[in-house]
């Protein structure tokens, strides 16, 4: 990982300089940053970007807990590890619901300490790592998904309603947000194109068995009227916990709408290629009349059809072409007036084309004989020259109606055929198509272009000039292939030209090519190609028709484009993806994802997902956990390690049939801490049921849901008694007002200790203090309060104990520094004895002297910790531990005399601070040559005699001897008083005989009387 940036709060500077090196010399990727006070780390956050924060709990102005208060407040969740000499047990409570990460006791061991500091550094780093690449990693791909150009919307079928919706699907229809969110099945129907709704009907009742809906298109109506093409996607998820289906949805009304034109005028302009082919093959006129009316039928898609031609007094010749309906149908003229009625007879007399869709209405008296069909919509062109009118095609009954786009498709078919119909000698046909170029190919929004067998431009229509950027007449003569076709295809494009011409190949029907501007602009042109011939029967040049297809192809590769974005988005995903077959075999995985797997993608390709998941055996049909459309929580097993994928399935259709796109989040580690929580749970509720407090839980109307039995007890019901019932149920009603005042506050999110007079079920009041929070549910309203209550009447008995025995601590303490002060005094003493003499012997009694002081402080401030001035009482031996004092106390002028002394139950250390108070006692202030310890045995108990032969103690100071009120200066010193609480710890006595001679008496009782086979 990337170095972990420490900062490292204490007031010490030699233990911060101590920790910088042991832990940046312990861990290489750690760096440490030190700071002597909570304000400066405060200073220094706000500038400087850490990992992580290890503060010591005892410091001046600020001390590490309120640090870590302030932090929390701040909203910055930086791991924190509190890291102090303290091991008092709320010191932790506390410092852990203020939310710290560790809770570390500085020790003894100096190394041991700062392995387990680093360890738990980099864990807690990492970890919180970990954490936001999972928030950031989510973060983004909600990102991905708002910024989308697909819409995107979740929601539940039964009943319906939408759960979300990004700001694609809003744009594509063009409603608000909230008219998404309130919308129900009927207004869903309400903006569905009337001709979709059995496709509606059918996507609903997929979607109610659950089944995939893939690339369904349908019309939906947009916001301000018109109907808008979309193409959708429906898979099964699990949204906040519950199964729900989502749907991916892209507005392909521009692409519906640019088919439909390319396709149209793909039919058309085949249909053209065709019919000039014809008409240069053959004479026969109904042939080509046929083929005519084909297309014009299919381009429309038009049920009947007819083209006739008109003789000189504009009569009907006969028939050219017509359906078989339509040819037997007999139409009787009128004896008066023009001679064609109804819709025909409108065109020709007008000479102006018509559609229409309602044709009972506009033609209301129009007699149509026996035997008629039945016309609902007519499309009727006339087929006309400059000269004049050839005559008339005729389609009809298309369903749903004619449009403009058929009228303009048949109106640019007729100009083609207007004089094929009436010419029937290939020559006269060629000549009559160069003499009526300029006038109807102007008329097509087509490009048009002829070549002569050498590839100069012979004509050209103003389609294929505004494309250019040219004039007619400027093109007229120039090289097509030098001066249109780009310099890297024009030596193809004219191989295939030349091999055309020379009957090497047939025409090549349809090419596709790009074609310079004369502004240095490229288009992609779509060719029908056909040739003509001259009179000869020679080739002498080709026709072609061309659609420009520049806007589709850049469609096509603005789609090219997102597939490679999404390709680069899959390669870069930092969460595994992975496709599968609908057999479970793996086809694809992103590198996240071989990473997860452990495994190579050509080795990953050649297995099956049951080869990883503890979930599935090989014979199970579904292939779980790539199960089509749904999240799952799955168990693999990598190279030994149990792993967990949530993973998200969905259904994706490709070239080799249904794939299944599975997305998946590493939760290994969450996982494992949800175990953890479900185990702790448990222990929870055992220990709620156990406390000696009571724990209430109220709803939001302030109503009993959980008490434990400690609760119940307190106020003097039965657990069962209490449920249901209101918190007012139990207060006095003189308190009422101050009550409800106190839950409000709850409410409003204040955390406080109170104290609150309950009425016992007897009717007797209880004082108790109670530390209630609100609860909230995930939108952050309240949804009630927990609360501890303790009853107060003991607690203040205790309390009283407790500042009594703190007093009692405190003043130890301070004789304990007394004590300790002395015993550096030695060593400073040792050291000069070192300089002068230079004697290395003494360097031993250092030693010794500096591990009494480390093993009396760890003991001392373990036993303040814990309120005690004692630890565990063991056996011992009183003439073994007054041995080890003689060396370290005594001179050549002052001789330790031991008795025979029994062995005792008690605290080693204690007493061994007993001893060496009496001892240095009696040498600092009687001046004595001889000092006895010995013993006196009695049925119940015995004594220890401690005397000495030196200056006896003055009589005023006796009876103040083992007491607080003397000081040192007077005499007898604080450490005798320290002496007698220790005595007093292990309930023993000790008292000064009333004889001239100085004799301390330690009465022990006989319970601490051990014999001496109990002697480790």
């Amino acid at each position: 990982m990337t170095k972990a940036k420490v900062l490292i709060v204490d007031d010490e500077p030699h233990l911060l300089s101590l920790a910088k090196r042991f832990l940046e010399r312990e861990n290489s990727n750690i760096e440490v940053v030190t700071v002597k006070t909570a304000a400066d780390a405060l200073d220094l956050i706000e500038r400087t970007e850490f990992d992580i924060i290890v503060s010591d709990y005892q410091m001046r102005e600020m001390d590490g807990l309120e640090l870590l208060e302030i932090i929390r407040e701040s909203g910055n969740d930086i791991p924190f590890i509190i890291w102090t000499g303290r091991s008092r047990e709320e010191v932790a409570i506390r410092a852990l619901n203020l939310g710290a990460t560790h809770y570390v006791k500085k020790g003894a061991d100096i190394k041991s300490q700062y392995v387990q500091l680093c360890h738990l550094i980099t864990q807690a780093v990492e970890h919180h790592r970990a954490h936001y690449a999972l928030i950031e990693s989510e973060e983004k791909y909600r990102t991905l998904t708002e910024e989308s150009i697909f819409g995107v919307e979740i929601f539940r079928v039964d009943p319906f309603e939408v759960l979300y919706v990004n700001n694609a699907m809003t744009r594509i229809l063009g409603y608000p947000t909230e008219e998404f969110y309130n919308a129900d099945m009927q207004a869903l129907q309400e903006i569905m194109h009337p001709d979709d709704m059995k496709k509606y009907a059918e996507i609903i009742e997929k979607l109610a068995k659950r089944e995939k809906i893939h690339l369904e298109n349908i019309r939906l109506k947009h916001s301000d009227g018109h109907y808008v093409h979309i193409q959708v996607s429906v898979s099964q998820i699990a949204f906040q916990g519950e199964p729900c289906h989502i749907g991916f949805a892209i507005d392909i009304t521009d692409l519906v709408k640019k088919s439909k034109e390319i396709e149209e005028k793909t039919s058309l302009l085949e249909g053209i290629n065709r019919i000039l082919l014809e008409a240069h093959s053959s004479n026969d006129r109904e042939a080509i009349g046929k083929i005519a009316l084909s297309i014009a039928k299919q381009i429309t898609d038009s049920k009947y059809g007819a083209i006739l031609s008109l003789l000189g007094n504009e009569e009907i010749d006969f028939w050219v072409v017509a359906d078989e309906v339509i040819r037997d149908t007999t139409v009787s003229r009128p004896e008066e007036g023009f001679p064609y009625s109804g819709a025909w007879g409108k065109a020709i007399l007008e000479g102006k084309s018509l559609y229409i869709n309602d044709y009972a209405s506009s033609f209301p008296d129009f007699d149509p004989p026996e035997g008629h069909i039945d016309i609902e919509s007519v499309l009727i062109v006339p087929i006309k020259t400059a000269e004049t009118r050839r005559g008339v095609i005729g389609l009809a009954n298309k369903p749903g109606g004619y449009s403009s786009s058929d009228l303009e498709m048949i109106e640019t078919l007729s100009i083609t055929i207007a004089e094929i119909l009436i010419t029937t000698h290939q020559e006269e046909l060629f000549r009559r198509i160069q003499q009526i170029s300029p006038l109807y190919l102007d008329l097509l929004d087509t490009i048009f272009i002829a070549l002569d067998d050498r590839g100069r431009v012979v004509s050209a229509n103003k389609t294929a000039c505004k494309v250019l950027d040219i004039s007619q007449h400027e093109i007229f003569g120039m090289d097509w292939f030098r001066f249109f076709v780009p310099p890297e295809e024009s030596d193809e494009v004219r191989h295939v030209f030349d091999s055309m011409i020379s009957g090497e190949i047939d025409p090549v029907e349809i090419y596709t090519n790009q074609v310079i501007t004369t502004s240095g602009e490229k288009r992609l042109i779509r060719w029908y190609n056909t040739y003509y011939r001259n009179s000869d029967g020679e080739i002498a040049g080709s026709y072609s028709t061309g659609i420009d297809v520049t806007e589709a192809h850049q469609m096509e590769l603005e789609l090219s484009k997102k597939e490679k974005m999404y390709q680069t988005l899959f390669e870069g995903a930092d969460i595994p993806i992975m496709l599968v077959s609908e057999e479970g075999k793996y086809l694809d995985a992103n590198p996240a994802a071989l990473e997860f797997l452990e495994c190579s993608l050509e080795e990953l390709k050649t297995k099956y997902v049951w080869d990883f998941s503890v979930d599935v055996e090989q014979d199970k049909s579904d292939h779980s956990p790539f199960v089509s459309s749904r999240q799952n929580i799955t168990k693999y097993i990598i190279n030994g390690k149990v792993k967990v994928l949530s993973l998200t399935v969905h259904p994706v259709e490709s070239v080799d049939g249904t794939v299944l796109f599975g997305i998946g989040i590493d939760i290994t580690d969450q996982i494992e801490e949800q175990e953890a929580f479900l185990i702790e749970a448990k222990q929870q509720k055992a220990f709620l049921d156990s406390l000696r407090d009571g724990v209430w839980y109220l709803d939001s109307e302030w109503k009993t849901q959980y008490v434990n039995p400690m609760m119940a007890e307190i106020l003097g019901y039965s657990v069962d008694e209490m449920k249901g019932k209101g918190l007012l149920d139990f207060v006095f009603p003189e308190h009422l007002e101050e009550t409800v005042a106190k839950m409000q506050a709850r409410e409003e999110g204040e955390v406080e200790d109170h104290e609150f007079i309950f009425q016992r079920k007897n009717g007797s009041s209880i004082f108790t203090e109670v530390r209630a929070s609100p609860v909230f549910d995930e939108t952050g309203q309240v949804i009630g309060a927990i609360a501890a209550v303790s009853d107060m009447t003991k607690w203040k008995e205790s309390e009283q104990k407790l500042v009594k025995q703190k007093e009692e601590l405190s003043d130890f303490a301070h004789r304990m520094s007394h004590d300790l002060k002395a015993l550096l005094h030695n060593i400073l003493g040792y050291n000069e004895l070192i300089e002068e003499e230079n004697e290395s012997a003494f360097t031993e009694g250092i030693r010794r002297q500096v591990d009494r002081i480390q093993s009396l402080l760890e003991r001392s401030v373990e036993l303040a910790d814990s309120g005690q001035i004692i630890g565990k009482k063991e056996p011992l031996s009183l003439e073994h531990l007054l041995d080890e004092l003689r060396s370290e106390y005594l001179s050549d002028s002052v001789r330790l005399e031991i008795g025979e002394l029994p062995k005792v139950r008690g605290d080693r250390y204690k007493l061994d601070q007993v001893f060496s108070n009496l001892i240095r006692n009696a040498i600092e202030h009687a001046d004595p040559t001889t000092i006895s310890v010995t013993s006196e045995a009695h049925e119940d108990y015995s004594d220890i005699l401690v005397r000495n032969d030196g200056l006896p103690i003055d009589p005023e100071l006796r009876p103040l001897l083992l007491t607080s009120q003397i000081s040192s200066k007077a005499g007898g010193g604080m450490g005798l008083v320290i002496v007698e609480r220790i005595i007093q710890a292990h309930h023993w006595k000790i008292s000064l005989d009333k004889t001239e001679k100085t004799i301390f008496r330690i009465r022990i009782p006989k319970s601490d009387i051990v014999s001496e086979g109990h002697i480790s």
